[in-house]
């Protein structure tokens, strides 16, 4: 949106000096070589001109739009640094700083586009200045989120990655144990701009992830997912900015290469910007599955999830989320006991209201290494009765309404080697306590991946 956005005002600008007929053809000329998109051409006619007139500033100022369009910083800031005190004063800072933000200046560019977004003397600029800002925060310096990887919407984006697992945990997080292992995982995404309009995008994407141990092969998953979304901002009196996008999406996930669950998920979000660098977010998500192999029955069912966050930007960055969950699964309702009274299938409930509360601070340490360190914390209310037995020896039954506490920390530090490239290294403890000890567990898991992002 970005993009498409400062390529129509630079045309709205030479439309404007287009219609100004105090200068010689040849200017008609150029100006109609730039709307055409024919950029070269046009730098030729306008240095034709400004060897003729090198004080005027309309051609001062048409060399310094050539060169940005041509991503020729250099020569662009040789130009339009020249009109600090003219009537394209404004505009000019505001294409030094997009250019400082293009070369990772990025401070300075930030602090020059607030200081263009508060004066009042150019409202056009103001405008301007303000849709970037909002662009910069989405793609977050400070944290890699692929999804926000490009402003019109196309990415391609590839990591590898290794975890060491002290403690395995079943994939779907209800048992662990205390046996160690360490897993590969890929993550492939990829996403294009089908529709552009004047304040939204449509895009559509999929995304590719797979796990797989080294010993507990029967915990191997992968994930295929498609996806079709619509993004938009908008700008109102008492907000910076307002961001909103609706996702749908199909997933196809495999477990222990037996088709585990077919989901079908529709996502709506919502981000008011405050001035103050304060993000308000609104989440709302619904989820159906189906089980593919018979085994996965259990598994499936329909999810709802509220959530709501709140967000500051700035160098030392911090996020607050909360979320609301219920989950309907196909619990089981009937158990088959054999003659000797020996359970044939232990019935665990799947279904249940979890609330969920996190956190997170994000700071930068250098141009190089950002970290980032976060905690959360789930409480979840099953809403079937488990049975389970005290000890296996044990033929009689117990039932119980069970009762989970999980919480997680975790710690990230972040290489980056350019704006594609980047090294990460992660540690996260899990503690889950339960009123059924036989679901209380512990894990260590150490990661080290590297992405990049086309």
């Amino acid at each position: 949106m970005k993009l498409s956005f400062n390529k129509y005002f630079l045309q709205i600008v030479f439309l404007l000096l287009w219609a100004n007929k105090c200068f010689a053809v040849s200017y008609d000329s150029a100006s109609e070589l730039f709307l055409s998109g024919d950029y070269l051409s046009a730098l030729k006619e306008f240095n034709q001109l400004h060897n003729q007139q090198p004080d005027n500033v309309n051609f001062i100022y048409g060399l310094g739009l050539i060169h940005y369009a041509l991503d020729q910083d250099s020569e662009a800031l040789s130009y339009l640094s020249l009109l600090s005190d003219s009537e394209y004063t404004y505009i000019a800072r505001y294409y030094i700083s997009m250019i400082a933000l293009r070369n990772d200046q990025i401070e300075f560019a930030i602090d020059e586009l607030e200081q263009l977004a508060d004066q009042i003397e150019d409202i056009e600029v103001s405008e301007l200045a303000n849709e970037s800002l909002l662009e910069i925060n989405f793609d977050s310096f400070y944290s890699i989120d692929f999804g926000d990887a490009n402003d019109d919407g196309n990415y391609v984006f590839i990591e590898l990655g290794l975890n060491i697992q002290d403690g395995i945990i079943d994939p779907n997080g209800l048992v662990g144990s205390n046996q160690n292992d360490s897993a590969k995982e890929i993550i492939l995404a990829g996403s294009f701009n089908a529709f552009s309009f004047e304040n939204s995008d449509i895009n559509f994407g999929g995304s590719y992830f797979n796990e797989g141990y080294s010993q507990y092969e029967s915990y191997d998953i992968s994930a295929t997912t498609i996806f079709i979304e619509q993004e938009g901002v908008f700008k109102q009196d008492w907000l910076s900015s307002h961001y909103w996008r609706i996702n749908l999406s199909g997933s196809q996930i495999w477990l222990a290469e037996k088709k585990y669950l077919d989901q079908l998920e529709v996502s709506f979000f919502d981000e008011f910007y405050f001035k103050d660098d304060l993000i308000l977010g609104l989440e709302l998500n619904y989820q159906n599955s189906v089980n593919g192999d018979s085994n996965f029955y259990r598994y499936a069912g329909n999810s709802k999830m509220i959530g709501f966050s709140l967000q500051n930007l700035s160098h030392l960055s911090w996020l607050l989320e909360y979320s609301y969950h219920i989950k309907n699964s196909n619990d089981y309702n009937s158990i088959e006991i054999n003659d000797s009274l020996t359970i044939l299938d232990v019935f665990t409930s799947y279904s249940g209201d979890t609330h969920f509360f996190s956190t997170e601070v994000n700071f930068q340490i250098n141009n190089n290494w950002h970290s980032s360190m976060g905690a959360s914390f789930e409480k979840i209310l099953y809403k079937d009765p488990d049975l389970y037995l005290y000890n296996t020896s044990d033929s009689l039954l117990t039932t119980a309404y069970r009762e989970t506490k999980l919480s997680q920390f975790n710690l990230e530090l972040v290489r980056n080697f350019s704006n594609s490239a980047f090294l990460t290294l992660g540690y996260e403890h899990i503690h889950n306590n339960s009123n059924i000890d036989f679901f209380d567990f512990n894990s260590n898991i150490f990661r080290i991946s590297v992405s990049y992002l086309f």
